[in-house]
């Protein structure tokens, strides 16, 4: 109350103001006129209609209470939802200024190499150039410029794709309406308020549901993984693959491949590091048959690497020569079953198909598939190897099939609902296919219906319960697995590695929670038999080893 109690004063002018001591409570009466003092009173008995002063103020702050107490739900929810507004405007100035900065840094990088290139060129040894002075002038200037056009086209392509990822996220920040939405529902939420806490009640009963379910799938079929081995390795690991027998891994080691010793999901040092590539290996595919390793890199390099014996019979890694057909970073490996056929996707929004002979450490380009318009992020193929499908960030799928003569060709576009970059996708069966998209934690399911793969918007996975980072920091490197025997699919969404059952409706259950990898910059893989799986983070730097246990 603003006012002390002895500032109440007697309305009635015909005397001396005195304090007041009741509230006339008469409707043709307002404020002041309310007041009456003790002397009033008494002029009024038997006739008067009111309240005693103290009465009167323990009524109006009871009301005052209920009031505040109604108004202060209005205002709890409409500041939740600007707490909520603002922490998003908050999370996008960082994340925008962080892109900003990693368009920047590899820029000036860029630059800073560039100069030291032409820099290289101002230096030179007596003992070398002697050699030019019998050379054509118009010649040796000619081998020069295209000399340093090469290297200049190298250092171009290195820090072009980061560069222009980077940018695309860029563009993305300014063509997003999310915050948009935001404050639609900000300013629905003040006009509509009733409707809004009667939906926020429906989605708390099905929140409650849903985790029930979840909670139920947990305990009915239980899978188990365990965490039995931690090896710090300070350099990004994008990619690791396992040998035929599952006694050797192959993992990278920033531009360098380790291979170790593998018993009983130990990790094992053997000190042997294939050096070879120029930027970080980022694919990885063991052959299933002999000890032979093919590897693609940041730039555009495919390499091949045989395991070979000495006249003593010592082993030894060889490397075939670097095949540099694709114009920017190798995305994606799949080695058919015969292994006599490698494909490649890339950045350069191309696939290429290329001829293989594993004993004879050979790789030969082909043909190249050209449909897709950006970068192709993911391609799998089914059970009998005659169709394919890939994504990227073209956001579509693409079938791709085999003709009469055992050549690829594309086949249609898949039709979907989802406007997204595809980050993962994989066969489960020949008929169903799954897609991982980048911006929002769904899996969505396509099945095969008349002929073509058909969105089944009945069939969608939400990941629920995750905190999730900038996916647009996250590259596309883990590609996921489906084991047929256990009918569990392991992939990767953001920092957590899912491992979902499939049912015989074709629905997924959780049957464990994700593998939390604290940071979206995790990379891995899972043996064939789906007993282990390792991952390297980049919060621990450290290759993580996990036991997995069906029930």
């Amino acid at each position: 109350m603003i006012e002390n109690e002895e500032q109440l004063l007697c309305s009635n002018n015909q005397h001396i103001p005195s304090p007041a001591i009741a509230i006339l409570l008469d409707k043709d009466l307002e404020g002041t006129q309310q007041l009456v003092c003790q002397q009033c009173v008494l002029n009024h008995i038997g006739c008067l209609n009111g309240i005693s002063i103290t009465q009167g103020l323990v009524r109006i702050q009871q009301l005052k209470e209920q009031i505040f107490d109604q108004i202060g739900i209005l205002f709890q929810e409409t500041f939740h939802y600007l707490k909520i507004f603002q922490e998003k405007i908050l999370q996008v100035k960082q994340e925008f200024l962080q892109t900003i900065n990693q368009v920047i840094d590899p820029l000036e990088l860029w630059m800073k190499q560039l100069e030291e290139l032409k820099e290289g060129y101002s230096q030179y040894s007596i003992y070398t150039e002697i050699n030019n002075l019998t050379k054509p002038t118009d010649l040796l200037i000619e081998q020069e410029k295209q000399q340093f056009q090469n290297r200049i086209q190298k250092i171009n392509n290195q820090y072009l794709t980061k560069t222009a990822q980077y940018l695309k996220v860029l563009d993305n920040f300014i063509a997003d309406k999310k915050l948009l939405l935001k404050l639609n529902q900000l300013q629905d939420s003040t006009s509509n308020k009733e409707k809004i806490l009667n939906e926020e009640s429906v989605n708390t009963g099905q929140q409650k549901e849903s985790n029930q379910a979840i909670s139920q799938s947990y305990k009915q079929e239980r899978i188990q993984h365990k965490l039995i081995q931690e090896v710090y390795q300070e350099q990004e690991c994008h990619a690791l693959d396992f040998n035929k027998d599952n006694s050797l891994v192959a993992a990278s080691c920033k531009e360098n491949i380790k291979i170790w010793k593998f018993i009983e999901g130990q990790l094992i040092n053997q000190n042997i590091l294939l050096t070879g590539h120029e930027s970080d290996v980022f694919c990885i595919l063991f052959s299933k048959k002999i000890n032979w390793i093919v590897s693609g890199d940041k730039t555009n390099q495919i390499r091949s690497w045989i395991e070979c014996k000495d006249v003593q019979g010592k082993t030894y890694w060889q490397s075939s020569l670097p095949l540099e057909v694709h114009k920017s970073e190798i995305l994606c490996l799949h080695l058919n079953k015969n292994e006599d056929e490698l494909i490649s996707a890339s950045g350069d929004s191309t696939i290429k198909v290329w001829g293989v002979n594993c004993n004879l450490n050979k790789i030969e380009f082909q043909y190249s598939l050209e449909k897709h318009t950006s970068y192709v992020d993911k391609i799998s193929l089914n059970s009998t190897e005659t169709n394919m499908v890939s994504c990227g960030w073209d956001q579509q799928i693409i079938v791709w099939e085999k003709d009469d003569s055992k050549r690829w060709q594309f086949k249609y576009i898949v039709e979907q609902s989802i406007e997204d970059i595809g980050f993962r996708i994989g066969f489960l069966q020949d008929d169903t296919v799954v897609w991982c998209q980048l911006c929002e934690p769904f899996l969505h399911v396509f099945k095969l219906q008349n002929g073509t793969f058909q969105e089944r918007s009945d069939l969608i996975v939400k990941l629920q319960n995750i905190k999730t980072e900038n996916n647009y920091n996250d590259f596309n490197l883990f590609q996921l697995k489906y084991l047929q025997q256990e009918k569990v699919l392991i992939f990767k969404y953001n920092r957590y590695v899912y491992l979902m059952r499939e049912t015989l409706d074709s629905t997924f259950i959780f049957p464990c929670e994700p593998i939390d990898c604290q940071s979206i910059e995790c990379y891995g893989n899972i043996t064939d038999n789906g007993r282990y799986l390792i991952v390297w983070n980049e919060h621990s730097k450290q290759l993580q080893s996990f036991e997995i246990e069906y029930q």
